[in-house]
Parts: C-alpha cells; structure tokens; sequence
C-alpha cells in the first residue's frame, strides 16, 4: 500500500510537471510576443505623446504667429468677432497623417451648414519651427483647393511660428508631441479642438475623419447661444458629447421633455378647439 502511494505521488507530480511544461510551451510558441513583450517599455519616440485635455481652461493667445502671406499676427487677433475657432496643429512637410487630418477636415466643413467666416473662423499652426511662408503657403493650397468659396482663403489661416510661441500654445492646449531626429518627422495625435469666442477650451474632437454633425454641434457648443438660431438651440438640447464614443449621440431624457412638452400643446390645442367648436 506504501509503494502504491508513494507511485501514486509521483505521477501526480510528473503529471503536474509534464501540465507545467504543456502550458509553458504552448504560450512560447504561440503567442511569443505577448509571452516576452507584455512588458515592453513605450518606445522613447511615444513618450509624452498625446493630448491632456484642459476643457474650459483658457486658451494663451498673447502670442505671435506668421500667416503664409508672411504677415506677423497675434493670436488675440481671430477672438474679435465672437466666433468659435476651429484649431488643428500639424507640420507642413508632414508625410501623411497631417494631410489626413486637414483633408479630413476639409471634407466635413465642405458639408457643414454653417457659414466660416459668421459662426467660426479655421486656424492651423505648424509644429515645426522650421516651418516658413513657404511650407505654410503651399500646405494651404493643397487642402484648400476643393472649395471654390473666397470665404474659406480668408477665415482658414495656415500659421507658423518660432519655437517658443509654438511650446506655449501647445502646452495651453494640452497637445504633447515629439520630434523624431532618426526619421525627422514630428510624432502626435490626430484630433482637432473647438475654442470659445472668450478663448477657452471647448472640445476636442479625435480621429482622421470628423462627422459634419459633430463639427456643427461642436461649435454651436462653443458659441454657448450666442448667434445661435432656435432650430440649433433645440439641436444642441437634444444632443449630449458622449466622450466614449467620441461624438455626439441624442439625449434621451432632453429629447422625451421636447416630446412631453409637445404633447401638452397638442392636447390643450385639442381642448381649445373642442370647446370652441361644441360649447
């Protein structure tokens, strides 16, 4: 009974063992880079990369940026006529993802029903202080080609600037990019931000492509009712920003008070014309 024991204990140990070794070699062989790599550092390229969002924290505006005309301008300078910015930061010697961005801009504002130049004004500044009129110019051709509206050559201003007028703006907004010198190129995120007519950080809109909704809802939002018609009153009440989804969804509860109150109406009116028609 003893050797029946001590041999049952020993399988089980080998059985054990032999399990162990199974599952050690199936997780190498299958799935090394999660095995090995699960802990991998970020690459020092990505770090301090990305956006602290500093909604409703004010803007720095007192600085001074260049026009792709070369013109020296102060950034208070797009906050006269209470209207919402649009800003976007990109490099104009971008490879790729700056283009996407502002082509993806372009395309939803080709389809936003409201007017540049009256509710918002476009502004982009360049990342790079290498940047010139030059770059800047040739940057603002390209995206701006498919409208044929002057409005947009007069309210989209492409600016660059030296270094420390760019660190400045870019910390104040939160955007946290890195310079490359292996690939001389700028890493960052793609997203672009609503600004309030009183210089505050409104929202922060992520991606490529942006909804034409969004972009409407995003500056209605910014206005805060000022130069905002009724139906774009009642719009932006039944659309919430839901920062999961990254976009604006309707609010169920604003939109059943519409309905409530709608319903009220339409049944006092009954009422009234009843007792108007059958005294």
């Amino acid at each position: 009974m003893i050797i029946q024991s001590n041999l049952l204990d020993k399988f089980k140990k080998t059985k054990h063992s032999f399990f162990c070794f199974f599952f050690i070699f199936f997780l190498t062989n299958f799935f090394p880079s999660t095995f090995f790599y699960a802990a991998e550092s970020v690459p020092p390229t990505l770090i301090e990369v990305g956006v602290e969002e500093k909604l409703g924290e004010f803007l720095d505006t007192n600085l001074n940026f260049y026009s792709s005309q070369g013109e020296e301008i102060n950034f208070n300078s797009f906050f006269k006529d209470n209207k919402s910015i649009i800003l976007s930061f990109s490099y104009y010697s971008c490879p790729m993802l700056c283009h996407l961005v502002t082509d993806g801009l372009s395309k939803a504002l080709s389809d936003l029903t409201l007017q540049i130049g009256t509710n918002f004004e476009v502004v982009s500044v360049s990342i790079d202080p290498d940047d010139n009129a030059e770059t800047a110019s040739a940057f603002k051709t390209k995206h701006l080609k498919r409208f044929n509206d002057n409005d947009f050559d007069r309210y989209w201003t492409f600016l660059y600037g030296d270094e420390i007028s760019i660190s400045s703006l870019t910390k104040s907004a939160g955007f946290k990019y890195r310079y490359n010198e292996m690939t001389s190129e700028f890493a960052h995120s793609a997203l672009i931000m609503i600004i309030s007519p009183d210089r505050k950080i409104s929202r922060y809109l992520y991606g490529i492509e942006f909804r034409p909704l969004d972009l409407k809802l995003s500056i209605l939002e910014a206005l805060n009712n000022n130069l905002i018609s009724t139906v774009d009153r009642v719009l932006l009440f039944c659309y919430n920003y839901d920062p999961l989804s990254r976009k604006y969804v309707i609010f169920a509860e604003n939109v059943m008070k519409i309905g409530g109150f709608l319903t009220i109406v339409i049944l006092f009116s009954l009422i009234y014309f009843l007792r108007k028609r059958y005294p």
